[in-house]
C-alpha cells in the first residue's frame, strides 16, 4: 500500500514533468515563433527602411545635382545681369551722349536760324543797295552818256591860276588851291561822298566849301544855300546832269567852272553842252570879276 503511492507520485511526478516539458517546449516554441516573427517583422522593416533610405538617397542626390545646376544656372545668371547692367551703364551713357548732341544740335538749329535771319536781313539790305546801285550806275551812266564831249570842253587851270585869284581874293585863291590838290591825288568820282573813296559833284563841292569855310562837316551844306539869278566867284552853278561846279576865273580873266565829274576832278568852259539850272551863292566873294 505505501509502495503505490510512491509509483503513483512518481508518475505524476513524470507526468508532471512532461507537462513542464511540452510547457517549456511550446512556450519555447512559440518564444521562437515570436522571435521568428519579430525578426521577420524587423527584417522587412529594416529592408522598408532601406528602401526609404535608398530612396532619400536617390531625392538628395537629385536634389544635389538640382543644386549644382541652380548654382550653374545662378552663375550664369549673375554673369547675364553682370552682362545687362554693363549694358545698362553703357546705354545710359549712349543716351547721355545722345542728349548732350541733342542739346547740341538744337543750339546749332537755333544758332543756325539766328543766322539764316541775320543771313535773310543782310540778303534783303544788299538787295536795297544793289537797288540803290543799279539806280546810281544807271545815273552815272547817263551822266557818262551825256559827258562824253567833256574833254572838247576841257579849260587848262593850274596852280598859276590860283596864285593869280589870291590878288583878287585869298578865299578864292585857297579855293582853287584846294580843288587842284585834290585833283593832284586823282580822287575819284565816287558815291561814297568820303576823301579816301571819292565824291559825287554835289558831294565834292560841299566838302570843298566846308574845307575853306573851316565850318563842321555837313551833307545838307549845298543844298541850303540860296539861289542868284548870276554867278560871281565861288559860286556853284548846277547842271541838269547832276554837276555842281565851283565859278571861277583864270588869270587870263576868262571864267571857268571846276569840280567832280564822272572821269574826276575837272576844269571846263562854263557852257560845256549840258543845261545850266541856276546858281547857288556861297558867300566866298562879293564883288564881280
Amino acid at each position: 500500500m505505501e509502495t503505490e503511492p510512491l509509483q503513483e507520485i512518481v508518475k505524476r511526478a513524470a507526468r508532471g514533468e512532461r507537462r513542464s516539458l511540452i510547457v517549456t517546449a511550446v512556450i519555447a516554441v512559440g518564444i521562437v515563433v515570436l522571435t521568428v516573427s519579430f525578426l521577420g517583422f524587423t527584417y522587412k522593416r529594416l529592408a522598408a527602411y532601406s528602401a526609404q533610405l535608398a530612396a532619400v538617397r536617390e531625392d538628395l542626390e537629385a536634389s544635389q545635382k538640382k543644386l549644382g545646376e541652380v548654382n550653374v544656372a545662378k552663375q550664369s545668371a549673375g554673369e547675364e545681369l553682370e552682362k545687362l547692367q554693363t549694358e545698362i551703364t553703357r546705354q545710359k551713357q549712349a543716351a547721355a551722349e545722345l542728349e548732350a548732341k541733342l542739346h547740341q544740335v538744337q543750339h546749332e538749329r537755333d544758332s543756325a536760324q539766328g543766322q539764316l535771319e541775320q543771313q535773310r536781313k543782310e540778303v534783303a539790305d544788299l538787295t536795297a543797295r544793289l537797288s540803290d546801285a543799279n539806280a546810281q550806275f544807271e545815273r552815272l551812266s547817263a551822266q557818262i552818256q551825256e559827258s562824253t564831249d567833256l574833254v572838247r570842253y576841257l579849260h587848262p587851270i593850274d596852280f598859276a591860276d590860283a596864285k593869280n585869284l589870291y590878288n583878287t581874293s585869298s578865299v578864292l585863291g585857297e579855293l582853287l588851291v584846294k580843288i587842284l590838290t585834290f585833283r593832284d591825288r586823282n580822287i575819284p568820282f565816287n558815291f561814297a561822298n568820303d576823301p579816301a573813296t571819292g565824291f559825287t559833284s554835289p558831294g565834292f563841292a560841299a566838302y570843298v566849301l566846308q574845307q575853306v569855310k573851316h565850318g563842321p562837316p555837313a551833307n545838307n551844306v549845298v543844298t541850303s544855300l540860296p539861289t542868284a539869278a548870276a554867278p560871281q566867284l565861288g559860286d556853284i552853278i548846277q547842271y541838269e546832269t547832276g554837276f555842281a561846279l565851283f565859278y571861277l576865273v583864270d588869270r587870263r580873266g576868262a571864267p571857268f567852272v571846276i569840280g567832280m565829274t564822272p572821269k574826276g576832278i575837272a576844269a571846263l568852259n562854263v557852257d560845256f553842252g549840258v543845261k545850266r539850272m541856276g546858281v547857288l551863292r556861297t558867300g566866298l566873294y562879293s564883288g564881280r570879276p
